[in-house]
């Protein structure tokens, strides 16, 4: 979020890749589904909530469209070799 504000929507889509690793799958997976409970969320402006967020059953679903430039993978840093490019 902090990202796309700064940069706009478009250049964020255009320029943006955020690689996001952990040696948890399950972690990853939930972070794969970028959904999370009102509770988890009541730290974010509503301004920003609504903009960055869709309604999604009980819960906040991250915008797929900005979800787009994040890869996740597993990854131990103490044991897989940096990530180079």
């Amino acid at each position: 979020m902090v990202l796309a504000e700064a940069l706009g929507d478009d250049v964020f889509r255009r320029m943006v890749k955020i690689y996001a690793t952990d040696i948890d799958e399950s972690a990853l997976a939930q972070a794969r589904q970028g959904t999370y409970k009102a509770t988890d969320l009541q730290e974010i402006s509503s301004s920003l909530r609504e903009k960055y967020f869709e309604p999604a059953e009980d819960n906040f679903e991250f915008r797929r469209d900005l979800r787009r430039s994040i890869l996740f993978g597993r990854h131990d840093l103490l044991k897989d070799p940096p990530i180079s490019s």
